[in-house]
C-alpha cells in the first residue's frame, strides 16, 4: 500500500498480485471500511458467489447480504458512515478485469473500536461492517487488484492504464503511478 499525500489532500494505492499453485479456479480481494452502507456504481442482484460452501473457508459463513455488481468494467464503491458530527466517507476506486466480480456485502461489527476511550466511535455490538469482495476467475499475477482508497474527497476519477494508474485530483492534478 502507497500513501500519497500533498497540499491538495491525501489517498492510498493498494496494488495486490496473488499466484497460487496449480489449479487455483479464483482469488479474492477484501476491503472492510466503518460505515453504514456500501454502494457500487451499477445495478446489483443478491448472490451466493462467495460461500462458505464453495470455498470451505468457515470465516465467510458470517458474511451476509452479498449483492453483486452487473457488468463490466471499473468499480467505485463509497462506504457512507452516519456520524453525530457529520458523515464520513471512504471511497474505492477499483479497476475492473474479466472474470473479475465486484461484491458488497456485510460482515460482522467492528468491536475493537468500541473498546477505543479516544476517540470514541461508539459502535453497536449488533452492527454490521460493509464490505467489498472483489471475485477474480482465473490467475491474478498478471492481472492484479488495483485500489485507489479516497477518504478525503480529492480524487475526482481513476484511470487504469497500461501498467500505470491515473489519479484525476480535484485540484485538476493528475497523478501517475507506475505499476
Amino acid at each position: 500500500v502507497r500513501y500519497v499525500k500533498d497540499e491538495d489532500g491525501a489517498y492510498f494505492v493498494d496494488v495486490f498480485r496473488s499466484r497460487v499453485g496449480e489449479g487455483a479456479e479464483w482469488h479474492d480481494y477484501y476491503y472492510h471500511n466503518l460505515g453504514d452502507s456500501l454502494t457500487l456504481n451499477g445495478p446489483v442482484k443478491p448472490t451466493e458467489k462467495i460461500a462458505f460452501v464453495e470455498s470451505g473457508l468457515y470465516c465467510l459463513s458470517y458474511i451476509k447480504e452479498k449483492f453483486a455488481r452487473e457488468g463490466s468494467g471499473d468499480c467505485l464503491a463509497t462506504f457512507d458512515w452516519k456520524r453525530p458530527e457529520g458523515n464520513v466517507q471512504m471511497r474505492v476506486f477499483m479497476n475492473g478485469a474479466e472474470g473479475r466480480t465486484f461484491i458488497k456485502a456485510m460482515a460482522p461489527a467492528t468491536e475493537g473500536l468500541s473498546r477505543m476511550k479516544e476517540p470514541n466511535y461508539s459502535i453497536p455490538r449488533d452492527s454490521r461492517t460493509p464490505v467489498l469482495v472483489v471475485r477474480q476467475e482465473g490467475e491474478a499475477w498478471t492481472r492484479p487488484f488495483l485500489a485507489v482508497m479516497d477518504p478525503s474527497g480529492t480524487v475526482a476519477s481513476v484511470e487504469f492504464a497500461d501498467q500505470k494508474i491515473l489519479v484525476h485530483r480535484t485540484s485538476g492534478k493528475t497523478d501517475t503511478i507506475d505499476l
